[in-house]
């Protein structure tokens, strides 16, 4: 649980920023559209308070719909007999006492490896989405007065938590995927307190950072198969090293490239040109 809640709340922080990010240069209020036939500006007659009535009404259902089957449908089952496998014998199979970091880098280690495989494709794709972009000159920084102390204060202290959380994932919450969010919240500061004049290229390139995960990830699945054992098996080797360790900083330089192509790509936005 500690490791599903620490990642809905990074993702969610992170959703919110670059929703910032994408949103910032629409116009403070939006102009009501005119309708066919209709002479100015469409008012909100109440016909069309009505229709906004109607609008939130769904949605609030939709909404009580939702918990009520999260409510309903979760939580209420017995362990499962994978659940009771997983709690018994990860430790003793692994060597780690996070089961839920065992269970995506080591028991199911080629499931996570095409997932952040997909994760990659999503960044080429914005990549090419985007290929126009250019910072636009002069673009004043919204946040930059207040962001601007707190980003030169902070990014160290957060990229600091981030490298304990990967180190410590195997036996405490934390991990690569996690480890990565946190890193990527230094990076969105750093858009957000900077503007159109800061480039999340400089000193973090996306490319070689997916590109490197993905080769390590690969790479240890291919070394462990040399040394006789199975695609992505664990292996601990010396200093208390393991390959889980290896494949979760795999895990963790693939999703910071992620983070830092969505960043860069939607800091640019607004000077996207076809």
């Amino acid at each position: 649980a500690p490791d599903v809640a620490l990642t809905l709340l990074l993702v969610e922080i992170l959703t919110a920023v670059v929703a910032a990010l994408a949103l910032r240069g629409l116009p403070s209020r939006l102009t009501p559209v005119r309708r066919s036939g209709e002479p100015g500006r469409r008012s909100w007659a109440p016909g069309h308070r009505s229709e906004a009535l109607r609008a939130g009404v769904l949605a609030g259902l939709a909404g009580l719909a939702a918990a009520a089957g999260t409510f309903a449908l979760t939580g209420r089952r017995d362990l499962s007999t994978a659940g009771e496998y997983y709690l018994d014998a990860a430790e003793e199979a692994t060597g780690g006492r996070n089961v839920v970091n065992t269970i995506l880098v080591d028991f199911r280690g080629l499931d996570t490896l095409g997932e952040i495989s997909v994760l990659a494709s999503v960044a080429l794709g914005l990549t090419l989405l985007f290929a126009g972009a250019r910072p636009v000159a002069g673009r004043p920084a919204p946040y930059e007065s207040l962001l601007g102390p707190a980003q030169r204060l902070l990014a160290p202290t957060i990229v600091a938590l981030s490298l304990y959380l990967l180190l410590r994932g195997h036996d405490e919450p934390g991990g690569g995927f996690i480890a990565a969010l946190v890193s990527g919240m230094a990076v969105a500061l750093g858009a957000l307190s900077g503007g159109g004049r800061f480039r999340v290229a400089r000193g973090l390139r996306p490319a070689p950072l997916i590109a490197t995960g993905l080769l390590v990830c690969a790479g240890v699945g291919l070394a462990v198969m040399a040394a006789g054992h199975p695609f992505l098996a664990p292996v601990k080797g010396p200093f208390g090293l393991s390959t889980s360790l290896l494949f979760d900083a795999g895990v963790f330089l693939l999703v910071l490239g992620v983070m830092v192509t969505v960043v860069n790509r939607f800091s640019l936005a607004e000077g996207f040109t076809p």
